[in-house]
């Protein structure tokens, strides 16, 4: 995502390519996952589910999810951690903090 930062409040492009890799820096299988989401944190305050479109890029051997920002991702102008869940049958896979987000006015 490096080249995105700072937002203006209420961007919604680029859409986000975002490659999850493992902490040996293997790319992640997502062959089989049900569901892509992005959370926001807010400095400290609470986490916020995107209200974008997010999806698995194909092939989903690849490890990509692409992501459609809403105007309603990022109304306040600070500084956000976003964070990627894939859902899987076994369970939900989180990654680590993604490089911050900063949106200004």
């Amino acid at each position: 995502m490096a080249g995105i930062t700072p937002w203006a409040t209420g961007q919604t492009l680029p859409t986000w390519v975002i490659s999850l890799v493992d902490d040996n820096d293997n790319v992640v299988n997502l062959t089989g996952s049900t569901s892509v989401a992005l959370s926001f944190l807010l400095g400290a305050g609470n986490v916020t589910v995107g209200s974008g479109t997010a999806a698995i890029v194909a092939p989903a051997t690849s490890g990509q999810v692409s992501y459609a920002p809403a105007a309603a991702d990022v109304t306040t102008p600070g500084t956000y951690q976003v964070f990627v869940q894939v859902t899987f049958p076994t369970g939900v896979l989180t990654s680590d903090p993604m490089p911050w987000i900063l949106v200004q006015s």
